[in-house]
């Protein structure tokens, strides 16, 4: 299981290292106590994602390793067939995927 603390994560910050991500990329989502449950979870498992690039990109450790390699290859797919695929994410929280992508992996 995955731990970390949530409450430290800003949406701001979580995409600030890359500078492609324009601001108002993240305007439609003004707070998370604006939007229905779904979107809310969509954003959380999008930050969950970006969070374990981020954290495990050098982990010397094979758990690390497979969380980094599994959140790469899931923002790097195309694919559109579920609710919570990359892309489908992204469209629905109003988010530029390649914009995150660039942002993500500088």
């Amino acid at each position: 299981m995955r731990t970390y603390d949530h409450a430290s994560v800003e949406r701001s910050d979580l995409f600030a290292p890359g500078t492609v991500v324009a601001e108002q990329s993240l305007q439609p989502i003004r707070s998370l106590s604006d939007v229905e449950p779904e979107r809310e979870l969509m954003m959380a498992v999008l930050k969950d994602a970006v969070y374990c690039v981020w954290t495990y990109c050098n982990a010397p450790d094979r758990r690390g390793r497979q969380l980094f390699l599994a959140d790469k290859r899931w923002m790097l797919s195309g694919d559109r067939s579920s609710f919570f695929c990359f892309e489908t994410i992204c469209e629905t929280l109003g988010l530029d995927p390649g914009h995150i992508r660039q942002a993500t992996f500088p």
